[in-house]
């Protein structure tokens, strides 16, 4: 794997990509490949990393972390990165039904505390599967959003959860957020289920959901990530997320001007009541190198049970290759998808937020990963999942993947 290591090297110290590599090499195509696809989609920030094996083969940046102040992306800098989150909250969950914590089909509410139930429905108990595969019957709307913003703004007097889905409660609203389909029914993509699930992992470990996953998840993987910006390294770099305007750009999130964020998670942060304020949902700041490490535990089962992170076991039930405790097997948190690239499977997730537009994938039976985060866009309009400006740039890695991988055989021969 020598040559494999020679083009991690050059594409960890360039920027633009590839400037140094020699003519006409897989890592120079690539590099001009997302110069050109950059100036395509009008991406203010590109961070992108390419897999082999679950190991971080190359990373490269282009563009701005902050438009205002003239910031480059660097290796370092870390974005926001949306629904990407929801395989970290997934996998806290999972810890703890490893540990004997709860069973997959166990009523979310007699770990709450209170009824969580369909008023279409009454007689179907909402479940951590139904809430891990999109399948509980909620529907996010402005109830939600009105909850959401509310704990957004007052974190510190956040409303419990059961405001939200119980009779009586402030933003109950005639069960707004519960939709005619009967928990296990019917596919509906959920953020509110993802808030209610880092709000479960708070009740059922008894820590606040970012030290939770900080203590269980990062630290063991060596990530730098962390659900609670105020919380991260200093002088940490954050990229600014920024939506098209009339006039260029606006800035959307994460727009600290070079302060440090305040922590928002004080002493009045109740756990175990709502812990939308960490985001659960998709408030996960991490670069290309924290998301790299993560992945590795699914690509490489093995490399999951020497971290202790989960066991090989639970990496098959969550990957959708096994059943567990009597359901049938169907990812959970992720997305097997044939849709990304034309005759293969990938498996992973997308993340759109705030200008925010990215994803993690790895082939389902194959070698490659990829990881895309940009912090603002034209990306062309979705279809299938996948915008054109995401195909695109997992066209871009997954040929210099092919091509890397193609060198590094013939030159054994």
């Amino acid at each position: 794997m020598k040559f494999l290591q020679v083009l991690w090297v050059a594409g960890a110290l360039t920027t633009p990509a590839g400037a140094a590599a020699p003519e006409s090499s897989p890592l120079e195509q690539a590099g001009a490949a997302l110069i050109a696809a950059r100036e395509k989609f009008d991406i203010v920030g590109l961070s992108v990393g390419a897999l082999h094996h679950g190991r971080l083969l190359w990373q490269t940046n282009l563009g701005y972390a902050d438009l205002e102040r003239h910031i480059p992306l660097s290796p370092q800098t870390k974005f926001r990165i949306a629904s990407i989150s929801k395989l970290v909250t997934a996998t806290a969950l999972m810890q703890l039904w490893e540990r004997g914590r709860l069973k997959l089909d166990d009523p979310v509410g007699d770990v709450l505390g209170y009824p969580v139930v369909n008023p279409h429905h009454p007689d179907r108990p909402i479940t951590f599967r139904h809430l891990l595969t999109h399948r509980a019957g909620f529907r996010d709307g402005p109830a939600y959003d009105d909850f959401l913003m509310f704990t957004y703004h007052h974190p510190q007097a956040a409303p419990g959860f059961q405001e939200l889905l119980c009779p009586g409660g402030s933003f109950y609203r005639d069960g707004a957020v519960y939709s005619t389909n009967a928990p296990g029914s019917r596919y509906a993509y959920s953020n509110l289920g993802f808030g209610l699930l880092g709000t479960l992992v708070e009740k059922i470990s008894g820590e606040r959901f970012d030290e939770y996953c900080a203590r269980r998840i990062f630290r063991p993987l060596r990530m730098s990530a962390s659900f609670n910006p105020a919380t991260l390294p200093r002088r940490t770099r954050l990229a600014v997320l920024y939506r098209p305007a009339t006039n260029g750009w606006e800035a959307q999130f994460d727009n600290y001007g070079g302060a440090t964020p305040t922590n928002r998670l004080g002493p009045g942060y109740k756990i175990g009541h709502n812990a939308l304020p960490c985001a659960p949902q998709g408030g996960l700041r991490a670069n290309v190198q924290d998301l790299a490490r993560f992945v590795r535990v699914f690509i490489q089962p093995e490399h999951a049970k020497a971290t202790g992170v989960l066991q090989p076991a639970t990496v098959a039930v969550m990957l959708g290759r096994a059943a567990a405790d009597g359901g049938e097997a169907m990812p959970l948190a992720f997305h097997r998808t044939s849709r990304l690239v034309s005759g293969e499977t990938w498996i992973g997730h997308t993340g759109s937020a705030y200008g925010m537009n990215g994803l993690l994938f790895f082939q389902d039976n194959g070698p490659m990963g990829v990881i895309v985060l940009t912090n603002g866009s034209r990306p062309g309009e979705e279809q299938d999942g996948f915008s054109p400006m995401e195909r695109e740039l997992v066209s871009i890695l997954r040929r210099f993947l092919r091509s890397a991988v193609e060198a590094t055989s013939s030159s054994r021969h």
